[in-house]
């Protein structure tokens, strides 16, 4: 008969798939087996059925509850390490910046226009978007005439349908 679940055993299940990895620079990454998500981090299932980020669990259990609306960032930029003292709570912007993601280190938008402070946007998923070339794309669609008519009957459609409601 297999053991209950118990919050012991979890945390012993927890550390049977943790190696602890010792890296050239001193760093003592904490290193996950298991099973990881399409993003390419390891996720732990817990007793009611979830399966959060195994990072995530570590954190947790060692510092805490992780603040609203902030993500752990990996300071030593390894997805699979679960070492606490290697995780830290940031905005998604900033775990965004910190990274080593190919568009984190671009200084112009794709057009040559600078990613200043003032020419910048940045969406709810912490993406960067460039305001200029929002600004033309949003010009050209306004002086697309296919674009005109397809809303002139896109209106005349919905006007007519809210006038059928009304009437019933």
């Amino acid at each position: 008969m297999p053991r209950a679940w118990t919050y012991e055993r979890r945390i012993d299940d927890f550390f049977d798939r943790v190696e602890v990895v010792r890296h050239a620079d001193g760093m003592e990454c904490w290193e996950f087996s298991g099973k990881a998500s399409n993003r390419g981090y390891y996720q732990f299932r817990l007793p009611d059925g979830t399966q959060p980020p195994a990072h995530r669990v570590s954190y947790e259990f060692f510092r805490g509850a992780i603040p609203e609306g902030l993500h752990l960032d990996h300071l030593c930029r390894n997805p699979c390490c679960v070492n606490p003292e290697h995780l830290e709570p940031v905005t998604i912007k900033e775990n965004l910046n910190r990274g080593i993601h190919k568009n984190a280190v671009k200084t112009h938008c794709p057009q040559g226009h600078e990613y200043s402070e003032e020419n910048t946007h940045y969406d709810p998923n912490g993406h960067r978007r460039c305001r200029l070339c929002q600004r033309q794309r949003n010009a050209e669609n306004r002086l697309k005439p296919e674009r005109q008519a397809y809303m002139k009957q896109y209106l005349k459609n919905y006007y007519e349908k809210n006038k059928k409601n009304k009437e019933n």
